[in-house]
């Protein structure tokens, strides 16, 4: 008896030093985490997890720096176990619901955002996934009703009006979509997104002076978004202003040089006002992007032919009459191409193939190919000056490109909320923080910043006002630095009454600093 007693006091600080380090490790691997050290992180988190695999807390953890590598069957087998352990933690199924959102497990991750909702039903962040899942699984009516609680939650949360116009342009209703984005408006003017839904629907509606005017606001307020940039070219050239649209193309260029609509739609406005070399440089971008476009190979022909390279023309021709044997317009171009070289026969052949046509046309002898290509260009082209980037129609090669309606729904679908590190953001570093009473007022930043220790002292009544922590100081009026002149006589006074209070000091440095701000 008594060598057990010996034993279990000799074992006693090794379990208690076993306890200490395991409290030290989970810090460590914490602020590895913190500091978007996933991997290091985890290797903490494994020795946590070796050591009691009893604990929820390193698999939440582990699970998080996963979903931040892309692991995300790793984060959801993580959590899986998190909750199987304490499965009261709302984190845990957030995490999960964004591990399987990202496998495109739609189904699962709304029964994890409603589980989290049972326990936080006024999180903003789960009522706002939930309702894109409902949106990538096309369930309209479930991701309004999700909209309308989220709504009741917080009421001027701007993205909720944003993503119930969305789905309101999916169900086709226009007007209630603007009534949601200018309701957004109404609520955050300095919203570059909601500036932008509305130009878009206002691009739809064929308001082009309109669209641009909204493209204007919102370009300001995000000016590295090159889709705004884009689109609002899209209105210049539907007002027929080329050099305003080439502009806009250029400057989305210059923040996603691989833009394809931006390079594909300066190359047709550059062919437009005769700048041929430069066009061609546009085709051959997009050509390299895209091989087998045959929409801009048969444009850079055109150009090649414009500016003299027959023979490159001739190459570009042939590449897509091999591919659309039956568009005849490849025929008409190569056989002038054909000619200006001296290819009398090359010619002569082209020349037959589109003749024939022609008569087998006025006989009523239609070819097959030809006909499904006809009814094609008529139901597609419609008069339009535009086509669809998915659109295939060779008939269509100088129509300016928009994006398909698939790559649109994605504005709001991808914005899930829980993961930032692949955001590309401009940082800038805010000036200098400073002690005042005098604090500008901005309607863009709403931010107050607060300490402990300043809130305490303004509770003291030392002060004779409120003192803020603030990088945007007001200037003061002569009446103001007047009245700090006469603050420093009763300040010295409360501190002869009692010369130890730091506190009181402390008040008499601050009206101080205004007097010698002004005698500066």
């Amino acid at each position: 008896m008594v060598k057990r007693i010996l034993t279990v006091l000799l074992l006693f600080p090794t379990l208690v030093c076993a306890q200490i380090n395991t409290d030290r490790v989970m810090t460590i691997a914490r602020n590895a985490l913190y500091f978007e050290d996933y991997v290091l992180s985890i290797q903490y988190f494994n020795q946590v997890i070796n050591a009691k695999p009893y604990l929820y807390e390193p698999y939440f953890f582990r699970a998080l720096a996963k979903l931040n590598l892309e692991d995300f069957q790793g984060a959801e087998t993580d959590c899986d176990a998190a909750i199987q352990r304490n499965p009261f933690v709302v984190g845990a199924y957030q995490i999960r619901g964004l591990a399987r959102i990202r496998q495109s497990k739609f189904d699962g991750a709304i029964e994890d955002y409603k589980k989290a909702l049972h326990y936080d039903p006024e999180n903003i962040t789960l009522w706002h996934n939930l309702t894109l899942s409902h949106i990538q699984k096309k369930d309209y009516d479930a991701a309004k009703e999700d909209l309308e609680s989220l709504l009741k939650v917080s009421p001027r949360y701007t993205r909720a009006y944003l993503m119930r116009g969305e789905v309101s342009l999916q169900q086709k209703d226009t007007i209630a979509a603007l009534n949601d984005f200018n309701k957004a408006l109404e609520l955050d003017k300095y919203d570059p997104d909601a500036w932008s839904a509305r130009a878009i629907v206002k691009l739809q509606q064929a308001k082009y002076a309109e669209a641009e005017a909204d493209f204007n606001r919102a370009i300001p307020l995000s000016a590295k978004n090159a889709g705004n940039y884009i689109n609002r070219a899209l209105a210049r050239f539907h007002q027929n202003n080329l050099r305003g649209a080439m502009s806009d193309y250029d400057l989305a260029l210059d923040i996603d040089p691989n833009n394809f609509i931006g390079h594909y739609n300066r190359g047709l406005l550059r062919a437009r006002v005769g700048d041929d070399n430069r066009a061609i440089e546009d085709f051959d971008f997009v050509i390299k992007m895209e091989p087998d476009n045959m929409m801009a190979v048969f444009n850079r022909g055109l150009l090649r032919a414009q500016t003299g390279d027959y023979r490159g023309a001739i190459q570009d021709y042939t590449t897509v009459i091999n591919q659309y044997p039956n568009f005849l317009a490849g025929y008409y171009q190569r056989s002038e191409a054909r000619r200006k070289i001296g290819d009398k026969k090359g010619a002569e052949q082209d020349e037959f193939k589109v003749m024939k046509a022609q008569i087998d046309k006025q006989n009523g002898v239609t070819n097959k190919d030809v006909a499904q290509n006809k009814d094609k260009e008529n139901e597609e082209e419609g008069g339009e000056k535009t086509r669809k980037k998915s659109d295939k129609n060779m008939n269509n090669y100088r129509k300016i490109v928009i994006a398909d309606d698939s790559e649109a729904e994605q504005r709001y679908t991808s914005d899930y909320r829980g993961r930032v590190q692949d955001k590309n953001v401009n940082i800038k570093l805010e000036p200098m923080f400073a002690l005042t009473y005098y604090e500008k007022m901005s309607d863009v930043k709403r931010s107050v910043n607060f300490h402990k220790y300043i809130e305490d002292l303004n509770r003291t009544g030392i002060l004779p006002k409120r003192l803020r922590i603030t990088n945007m100081e007001a200037p003061l009026t002569e009446e103001q630095v007047k009245v700090h002149f006469a603050l420093i006589d009763t300040h010295t006074s409360a501190i002869v009454e009692d010369d130890k209070n730091a506190s009181k000091r402390f008040a008499r440095a601050i009206a101080g600093s205004y007097t010698h701000l002004r005698a500066h």
